[in-house]
């Protein structure tokens, strides 16, 4: 499929969806107030054109689909995402064109991020991650993982500690320190050990 021109545009949902295959955009607009273009499996190339969502995610690769850009535009006009990267999506090539979002994530990735050539790549968390667009060519790739089973951010899954934790959660000795922490590395006073041991021979 090759679009050169013209535009495509729908109120809400989606405004093209691409299964399997490949499309060519060398020209023209594709818009919708919430997806203007979803890819399942399809290997996508942006030549020129312009990709534009006024909220929710603009273009969506899923689903062993990749995207190719060497110029034209992704961008979001509201507080949505330009690029959505699912963890089933092929790593993106960006060597050129502007990803971008009014007040969202131009880039959001299942995975980590990498921009080569010299452009500086910044972790917003989240998934998401901005980089300034450099005068020549810029390689985008990203890299897929395993999401942590842990429900704290500083209990990596290898720790030797890992089982102890999780068991002192599940039996309601300690909630952790924080928002998805536990400090491992913390000490505990007299006041908190007193605490566990009360918790756990009150089961």
């Amino acid at each position: 499929m090759e679009i050169k021109g013209g535009s495509l545009s729908a109120k809400s949902g989606q405004s093209l969806t691409l299964c399997g295959g490949t499309c060519s955009f060398i020209g023209g607009t594709v818009s919708s107030d919430t997806f203007a273009l979803v890819s399942f499996g399809c290997a996508v190339t942006i030549s020129d054109g312009t990709m534009s969502s006024g909220s929710s995610t603009s273009v969506y690769i899923t689903s062993d689909g990749s995207i190719n850009m060497t110029e034209g535009k992704i961008e979001n006009t509201g507080s949505g995402v330009a690029l959505n990267l699912h963890e089933s999506a092929k790593a993106p090539t960006i060597s050129g064109g502007n990803v971008t979002s009014a007040g969202g994530f131009g880039v959001f990735s299942a995975g980590k991020l990498t921009v080569a050539d010299g452009a500086a790549c910044t972790d917003n968390g989240n998934g998401s991650f901005t980089f300034t667009m450099a005068g020549g060519s810029v390689t985008v790739s990203t890299k897929f993982f395993k999401q942590s089973s842990s429900p704290f951010r500083d209990v990596a899954d290898s720790a030797y500690y890992y089982d102890a934790v999780l068991w002192a959660v599940e039996q309601g000795v300690t909630n952790g320190t924080g928002a998805a922490a536990f400090s491992p590395e913390g000490g505990c006073t007299r006041v908190q050990i007193a605490t566990f041991l009360y918790r756990h021979l009150s089961k």
